[in-house]
This record gives structure tokens, C-alpha cells and sequence, in this order.
């Protein structure tokens, strides 16, 4: 697999896939590819290298460690159309309850946990320590910064972005309680 986004969110998320045991090849980046190299592995060339790839040989798996959530989202839309695909990088020290669902390309790192009947999108980040407790449904390209705590039932939409240490009630549903656009922060008060 190839991690897009030689960044902090990329050496991240290197971690966790050799943690898995997953056997990542290199790295892609529009804004870095004239060096060789990043985190001791070759950075290959930017997101049209690996359309070009994927769409002439297939089988190509890739991780988007992008921060921000419409670029996320973006080059997540656009590698999944030329065929790429997107395991979910969960690290062994996560807890993920057997009745959760997980879309594609979602970051899970340790100390985080997925609670029962939580059901979540495509390339969403948790970072550590993030706990969604139960029954939570949540959308898409979200951001959990380390320490988010979301109540059970609560229904997260799309492209937010949740501040560290944020608290989420139970009971909410996010696309009601805001009128969220992209990229909405959500900080404790």
C-alpha cells in the first residue's frame, strides 16, 4: 500500500499499518515529490502518479493521511474512482466492538474505542483516546483530535472537526444542533 501525505498524519499512519503488519511501499505527495525519500521509504511522485498507477494495473491499496477533512475527502473521492482501495488502519491497541462497522480508509489509533452498534463513514481520523460509546452514527472524512468523548445515539454528519478533549452529549444529532458546513469545529466550551 502507499500512504498519500508525506506528513505527521503520514508517519502516523505509517505506525499503525507496520503495527498491522501491512507492508507499505512509499509514499505520495503533490507538494514534496522532488525528494526521495520520507520516513525511509521512497516518496513515489503525487496523486496523479498513483491514478495513473491504479488505473493501469489495479489492486492498489492507499491510506489518504490528509489533516484537513474537504482535502481528505477530496482525494479519497477521486483515488477510489480510478479503482484504489482503502483498508481501514486500525492500530492493535484500538478497541473496536465486534457489533461496529467501519467504512474505508479510516485511521483508529491506539487507545481509541469504537463502541457497540457504532457505525462510521470513510476517512475518518481518531486519534488517541477517542471514544464514541455507542449506537453513534457517523459520516464521513470527520477529525476526532486525541481525548474526544461523543455520548451514545448521536449522529455526527459529515466534514467536522472535533477540538481535543471535546464532549459530545448523548442524544444529539450534529446536522440538527448546527448548521454544519465543511470543516465545522466543535471545541468544549
Amino acid at each position: 500500500m502507499y500512504i498519500v501525505g508525506a506528513s505527521t498524519l503520514g508517519r502516523m499512519a505509517l505506525d499503525v499499518a507496520r503495527g498491522m503488519g501491512l507492508a507499505v511501499r512509499g509514499f505520495v505527495d503533490d507538494e514534496v515529490s522532488t525528494a526521495p525519500a520520507w520516513c525511509d521509504l521512497p516518496l513515489e511522485g503525487g496523486v496523479p502518479w498513483l491514478v495513473a498507477r491504479a488505473r493501469a494495473g489495479g489492486g492498489i491499496a492507499a491510506f489518504v493521511a490528509i489533516g484537513d477533512n474537504d482535502k481528505r475527502a477530496g482525494l479519497f473521492r477521486t483515488l477510489r474512482a480510478s479503482g484504489v482501495i482503502f483498508p481501514n488502519l486500525v492500530d492493535p491497541r484500538a478497541c473496536v466492538a465486534a457489533s461496529a462497522a467501519l467504512g474505508a480508509g479510516n485511521l483508529v489509533m491506539a487507545h481509541a474505542y469504537v463502541g457497540t452498534g457504532v457505525t462510521i463513514g470513510d476517512a475518518n481520523v481518531l486519534l488517541p483516546g477517542v471514544c464514541l460509546t455507542h449506537d453513534n452514527e457517523v459520516g464521513d472524512a470527520n477529525f476526532f483530535a486525541p481525548g474526544v468523548s461523543v455520548g451514545g445515539r448521536t449522529r455526527i454528519p459529515s466534514l467536522c472537526k472535533f477540538g481535543m478533549n471535546c464532549v459530545v452529549k448523548p442524544d444529539l444529532s450534529l446536522a440538527d444542533a448546527f448548521s454544519c458546513g465543511p470543516a465545522t469545529v466543535v471545541d468544549k466550551p
